[in-house]
C-alpha cells in the first residue's frame, strides 16, 4: 500500500466495464504524487445496470469525483 494514503486522501475513480487495461490510474497517480497532491486514482469494474449504486457509494464515500468509460455508463444513473 502506498505510504502516501492517509485519512484525508481525496479519491477519484474512472468507472466502466472492463477498466482493467486502462492505464489511466498509473497516469493520474503519477501526476498527483509529482505535483504533490493528496489524491489516488483507482479504476472500478462497474456494469452499466450498477451505475446507480455505484453514484451512491461515491456520494457515501464523498470521493472526489470520476470519470466514465462510455456515455452509457454517465447517463445511466440518470434512469
Amino acid at each position: 500500500m502506498d505510504s502516501r494514503i492517509s485519512g484525508h486522501t481525496g479519491l477519484l475513480a474512472l468507472i466502466g466495464s472492463p477498466v482493467g487495461h486502462s492505464g489511466s490510474p498509473a497516469m493520474y497517480n503519477y501526476s498527483f504524487e509529482r505535483l504533490g497532491l493528496d489524491y489516488v486514482y483507482v479504476a472500478f469494474d462497474i456494469k452499466v445496470e450498477e451505475v446507480a449504486d455505484a453514484i451512491a457509494a461515491m456520494r457515501t464515500f464523498k470521493m472526489r469525483g470520476c470519470n466514465a468509460v462510455s456515455y452509457t455508463h454517465l447517463r445511466a444513473h440518470e434512469t
